[in-house]
């Protein structure tokens, strides 16, 4: 159970602690839903509920593919994947 908070904490942090990577906030969502994934199957594993594990397991496989997609399609379009390109541009 402290794995998984621990996951969940560490990635937290790193996505708020304002890297300018969009692949490392990727990385830093994905370390989370670990985290929600091994505290989770100790809870659903005691009361039998293991459906919803492959439920939140698809959920977390299209987050990152659709997290994937938009970080080639940012390299595309702006040639890197700084946060700091994304926002003068915008403007």
């Amino acid at each position: 159970m402290f794995l998984g908070e621990f996951f969940v904490m560490a990635g937290g942090w790193i996505f708020i602690s304002g890297y300018s990577h969009f692949l490392v906030m990727l990385i830093s969502l994905e370390v989370m839903m670990l985290g929600l994934y091994t505290g989770m199957s100790m809870l659903m594993y005691m009361n039998n509920f293991d459906d919803i594990l492959l439920i939140f397991l698809g959920f977390v496989v299209c987050e990152s593919s659709i997290g994937l997609s938009l970080l080639v399609k940012f390299v595309r379009v702006f040639g890197s994947d700084y946060f700091s390109n994304f926002s003068s541009l915008w403007c």
